[in-house]
């Protein structure tokens, strides 16, 4: 595909990460959210901004694009959710076990071997791009794996019954049916 495509492709993707982020900055100004997570993409791909920013809180009255509130970059993917301070004693009191939040030098740590450790992803450009993330070469000349979580099993989902027919109405055939409501299913 020529330049100019790749030039629209990575206009679209990073304007589109920053409609999306304003939208819920807005929203959580609305809902009296006072604090936000940046939250990056754990995969391979990832810049190194996002990678050191992935976890970390900030006010929302102090977030600025590219700085602390993505997008950091061109073909950002980062996003953000809200800070909640007490969100462990919401999940306490729920009953519930609290899933846990994995920043991605956790994730790296836990998932990304040393063969297949990014030198410099650069900023999130497509693996194909002539312009991509650099890589650390790996024996054999393989490229790195994308590695991660496995993805959650599809829970098994009962079909709900069928609904009730709504009733028929028919005309009434004389004045007292139609005084008492006459009704068919």
């Amino acid at each position: 595909m020529g330049q100019s495509f790749k030039n629209a492709e990575r206009l679209v993707r990073t304007e589109t990460n920053y409609f999306h982020n304003e939208a819920e900055k807005r929203a959580y100004k609305a809902a009296g959210v006072k604090e936000y997570e940046f939250v990056a993409t754990l995969d391979s791909r990832t810049s190194t901004i996002c990678q050191e920013l992935d976890g970390k809180h900030f006010k929302l009255e102090d977030a600025k694009v590219g700085e602390n509130f993505p997008p950091m970059h061109p073909h950002c993917r980062s996003t953000t959710i809200e800070y909640d301070p007490e969100d462990a004693l919401d999940w306490y009191n729920s009953g519930e076990p609290m899933p846990h939040n994995m920043t991605y030098e956790e994730w790296k740590e836990k998932y990304v071997g040393k063969d297949d450790v990014v030198d410099d992803p650069g900023d999130d450009q497509d693996p194909g791009s002539s312009t991509g993330p650099k890589t650390k070469s790996v024996p054999g000349g393989k490229q790195p794996k994308l590695v991660g979580a496995k993805p959650d099993p599809v829970p098994d989902v009962e079909p709900e019954p069928e609904p009730e027919p709504a009733p028929v109405f028919e005309p009434a055939k004389t004045r007292e049916e139609a005084r008492n409501g006459f009704m068919k299913k």
